[in-house]
């Protein structure tokens, strides 16, 4: 099993050490197709960065601008590509609908495909897997589905998670759903008793909670694992060739030293 594939436990690393040990490795790594010479299109790539660890905002010294995983992957295939790229920072509810308009080229927020968001936009194949969890307090713990019955839970707009609270609610669930445009909005009404727990991604849950002693979050076995992928508009020209790239960075084991490194500090 690569890393690719499983989920990982231990705490993300601080985005300035990444991106340099990263800088060296990725140009050692056997194998991979590579574009030189300078890139000659700017593609429009949406994100919100308040996803830590996929995309955030980081305050370094000098500032790093918005960083994280998804930002790396993003960088690679295009350099790949021999393209470049600007970030358009955006609430993540925000970003299909500005895909359909032409507004942007592509969308990365470790965005899962579905069936109905595959009727919007056209999707790349995966570059990451992950699993959902519930966010709640210690005093209060709830850590799995069963538990959720009567609790009023915290998602995010738009997202995988809220349409799984909806169809749990539209199969008689008991539950009252609230939902908030950003992560740190939604655990810091779980903090405060304002809301009972909030559905996260795993490792977005972890990050988060990482100052945050007084709260717990609990993987949901019940749940399979969601594919993370790119979204474009539909028809777009570039799906083919990002899949190219993302297939090569699996088959090299780039994509794994990424998630390696992003989400373990393990190079």
């Amino acid at each position: 099993m690569t890393v690719f594939s499983i989920f990982f436990r231990r705490r993300w690393v601080c985005s300035a050490l990444v991106a340099g040990s990263l800088a060296v490795a990725i140009t050692t790594l056997p194998g991979l197709s590579q574009t030189t010479g300078p890139a000659s299109v700017t593609l429009t790539a949406g994100t919100e960065a308040d996803y830590v660890p996929f995309a955030y905002q980081y305050a370094g010294d000098p500032p790093s601008g918005i960083v994280g995983f998804d930002i790396e992957v993003a960088k690679v295939i295009t350099e790949r590509l021999g393209l470049d790229f600007t970030l358009q920072e955006q609430p993540f509810e925000t970003l299909l609908p500005a895909l359909q308009a032409g507004e942007l080229d592509f969308a990365i927020a470790a965005i899962t495909p579905t069936a109905e968001r595959a009727a919007l936009v056209d999707f790349s194949n995966p570059y990451f897997e992950s699993r959902l969890a519930l966010v709640s307090r210690r005093s209060h713990p709830l850590r799995t589905l069963a538990d959720l019955p009567g609790a009023t839970v915290a998602v995010q707009s738009g997202s995988i998670q809220q349409q799984a609270v909806l169809e749990l609610q539209a199969k008689g669930g008991d539950m009252e759903i609230q939902a908030f445009e950003h992560v740190n909005e939604m655990v810091e009404a779980v903090r405060t008793q304002a809301v009972d727990v909030a559905f996260l991604e795993e490792l977005v849950a972890e990050a988060y909670l990482e100052n945050n002693p007084t709260l717990e979050f609990d993987v949901l076995g019940e749940l399979p694992p969601m594919p993370v992928a790119i979204a474009f508009p539909q028809g777009s020209p570039y799906v083919e060739s990002f899949n190219q790239v993302i297939e090569e960075l699996k088959a090299s084991g780039e994509l794994d030293l990424l998630a390696r490194q992003w989400f373990t500090g393990n190079p």
